[in-house]
């Protein structure tokens, strides 16, 4: 049954408010016509009050198909924000800090046809002070059912695999540690390379230490290195795994196997910049090494150091 007696106060979100049609003035949409990929302009109640021509010519619209309407209803054929579903959402980021965001969505035209596109959102003013979210449309080449990692075989479309991939993009481009966890065999070392494809280092050396096989005795010369007769028969300097990921990426793998003397000392590399070859005096500054470490933990050691109870299947 549909109820007559509607509260007045609220907007229909199929026709746009006043204040909706000074944002569509001649200013803002002559500005959304100079940009060359499909580009709307959205308020903060999910509804688009202005799209480009390219967006009309891409998608196969006329404005006032889609003017009024939300852009999840749109863009998602979901009656619910893409944030409800689980994936990154770049109206709530926008809204909600001022800052600008990049996401990878899958969106749908008109004939239902799924594509892969990357977001740009950003904030825009009107004349009077309103903001809206500027949401730009760069359309990513056509895959057939999944979209992929780069070369890295991470292949998925689900919400929850866009999420991560957006993750993993945006930590790519910092010059942060990262801790990777999840259950054993989910991909974290895919997830790693991904990372290190996303970053500036993309060119360097990508080096992968499995814990788990490394000896106690044998980890603090492979990872830091060693100097000449640090041990029975050792004829000469050796530089460790650590200064071979020299403006690359070193991926320690299940880290949570390791001595906890041994997880000591990477601590301190990691928070003092520092380090010190096996058998030597001297104090490294890691400065000169320019990589990033990436390191991996199961759900299991994960849980154990968060103080969460785990969960295995009965």
């Amino acid at each position: 049954m549909e109820m007559q007696n509607r509260d007045r106060t609220t907007p229909d979100v199929h026709k746009p408010t006043k204040k909706h049609q000074s944002a569509t003035g001649l200013d803002v949409q002559s500005v959304l016509n100079i940009q060359q990929n499909p580009m709307v302009l959205i308020d903060d109640h999910y509804r688009i009050i202005a799209a480009n021509r390219a967006y009309q010519e891409a998608y196969g619209v006329q404005s006032d198909e889609v003017i009024g309407r939300c852009c999840h209803e749109i863009s998602h054929h979901s009656p619910v924000p893409c944030h409800m579903r689980g994936e990154d959402c770049p109206h709530q980021a926008v809204f909600t800090t001022g800052e600008a965001h990049d996401v990878r969505h899958i969106h749908y035209d008109h004939q239902n046809h799924a594509e892969h596109v990357r977001i740009r959102g950003h904030a825009i003013k009107d004349q009077e002070g309103n903001t809206y979210l500027g949401e730009e449309i760069i359309r990513l080449p056509h895959q057939e059912e999944d979209i992929t990692c780069g070369d890295m075989r991470m292949v998925g479309r689900s919400p929850a695999f866009m999420k991560c991939l957006n993750h993993i993009e945006m930590a790519g481009r910092t010059d942060a540690s990262i801790l990777l966890y999840g259950e054993s065999g989910v991909g974290k070392e895919l997830a790693a390379s991904a990372l290190h494809q996303f970053s500036a280092r993309a060119s360097e050396a990508f080096i992968t230490v499995d814990c788990t096989s490394l000896p106690e005795t044998l980890f603090e010369s492979e990872i830091l290195g060693h100097e000449r007769g640090a041990f029975t028969g050792c004829l000469g300097r050796k530089r460790g795994l650590y200064e071979m990921a020299d403006r690359g990426t070193l991926f320690l793998d299940e880290v949570g196997e390791l001595p906890l003397s041994m997880q000591a000392k990477l601590l301190r590399v990691l928070e003092t910049g520092t380090f010190r070859r096996l058998g030597g005096s001297e104090e490294l500054c890691s400065k000169v090494v320019y990589g990033r470490v990436t390191t991996g933990l199961n759900e299991v050691a994960y849980c154990c150091y968060k103080g969460f109870p785990t969960q295995r299947a009965t």
